[in-house]
C-alpha cells in the first residue's frame, strides 16, 4: 500500500524502476534506480558514466554525484567472472552508501563492458549477465573489438543467446567501443544480426564521424555539447593508482580489502573533491533536477 506522505513526483518516479531492479533491492527501499533509456531522454541534462576503481570509493563518488546533483551511471569495475567485485557485492556498495547518505537522486548501474561472444559462447555470457540482472542492474555494456574487422569477431546467434533476458526485460544496451572505427564496424555486424545498440561510448577519436553514432558518450577531455553522457572515470582511475598501485587490476581485487583504514580514508576524500569538482562543470551539474522535472512532468496528476 503506498504510502500518503510520499509525493507524487517521488511515487512516478519510483514506478520508472524496472521491476526486476526493486527486487534486488531490500523491501521497499526508495533507491531511485532506472535505466539510461529513460535518463537519455532528459534534454539538457548529460548523463555521468563513472567506472567506481574500488569498492570503499562507492561511498564519495555518491557524496560528489549528490552535492553536485548530477545523474550517474555507476559502471561496476572488471569484465567478466572473477574480476572485480562481483555484481552483488557492487550493488550492495551502492545501496549501502546511498543508505548513509540519504541519497535520493536517480542513478543506474551498468555492467562492466562484456566481450562479444564467439560461437556457442552465449550460455556462458548468459549466465554472466543474469548475475548482474539478479543484482538489479540496469543497462548492459558490450565491448566492441578494436579495429575496422571489429563486426568479424562475434557471433550474432551467441549474442542472442547471451543477451535473452536483457531483451525480455526491455534494458537498455550500449557499445563501449576504443574508437569511432571499431564502433561503427561493430554496429553495422550487429544491426546486420538484428541487434540494436542504444548508445555507443568511445573512448577516443571523436571526431571520426562520431556525431552518427547513437547515445554518442565520451571521455571527459573530449566532451562536448552533442554528447549524451560524459565519462569521467579516467581522472578517478588516475588518482587511485597514485594510491593503489597495482592493486587496482581487476584480478587484485580482493588486496583493495586489506588497504589499512588511514590510506582509505585519504583516498575517499581525495575522491569525494576530485568528483566534485569534476561533476561540478556546467555540463555536467544540476543534471539531476532537470532530469526529475522531465520524467515526472507529464505524469504527476
Amino acid at each position: 500500500m503506498a504510502d500518503p506522505s510520499t509525493p507524487d513526483w517521488l511515487r512516478v518516479l519510483r514506478a520508472l524502476r524496472p521491476t526486476h531492479a526493486v527486487s534486488a533491492l531490500p523491501p521497499g527501499h526508495p533507491l531511485l534506480l532506472l535505466t539510461p533509456r529513460e535518463l537519455r531522454r532528459v534534454p539538457n541534462a548529460a548523463l555521468v558514466r563513472v567506472t567506481v576503481p574500488a569498492l570503499f570509493l562507492v561511498e564519495p563518488v555518491l557524496r560528489a554525484a549528490r552535492d553536485a546533483g548530477a545523474v550517474v551511471i555507476l559502471t561496476k569495475p572488471g569484465a567478466v567472472q572473477g574480476q572485480g567485485p562481483s555484481p552483488g557485492q557492487f550493488a550492495a556498495a551502492v545501496v549501502e552508501a546511498a543508505d548513509v547518505l540519504g541519497f535520493g537522486l536517480p542513478l543506474a548501474l551498468a555492467t562492466a563492458p562484456l566481450p562479444l561472444p564467439g560461437a556457442g559462447g552465449g550460455e556462458h555470457l548468459r549466465a554472466e549477465v543474469q548475475r548482474y540482472l539478479d543484482a538489479g542492474f540496469t543497462e548492459a555494456v558490450l565491448q566492441a573489438p578494436r579495429g575496422p574487422d571489429a563486426g568479424s569477431a562475434f557471433d550474432a546467434d551467441a549474442l542472442r543467446v547471451a543477451l535473452a533476458d536483457v531483451s525480455e526485460r526491455e534494458l537498455p544496451v550500449s557499445l563501449h567501443a576504443v574508437d569511432a572505427a571499431s564502433a561503427r564496424a561493430a554496429l553495422r555486424a550487429l544491426e546486420e544480426g538484428g541487434l540494436a545498440m542504444e548508445a555507443v561510448a568511445l573512448e577516443t577519436d571523436a571526431e571520426l564521424g562520431a556525431t552518427e553514432l547513437p547515445g554518442l558518450e565520451l571521455p571527459l577531455a573530449l566532451a562536448r555539447a552533442d554528447a549524451r553522457a560524459v565519462d569521467v572515470s579516467a581522472p578517478l582511475y588516475a588518482l587511485a593508482a597514485r594510491s593503489l598501485g597495482a592493486r587496482l587490476a581487476p584480478e587484485r581485487a580482493r588486496e583493495l580489502e586489506e588497504v589499512d583504514r588511514d590510506a582509505r580514508l585519504k583516498l575517499e576524500a581525495l575522491t569525494y573533491a576530485e568528483a566534485l569538482g569534476l561533476l561540478r562543470r556546467p555540463l555536467l551539474r544540476g543534471g539531476a533536477t532537470r532530469a526529475m522535472q522531465a520524467l515526472t512532468a507529464d505524469r504527476v496528476p
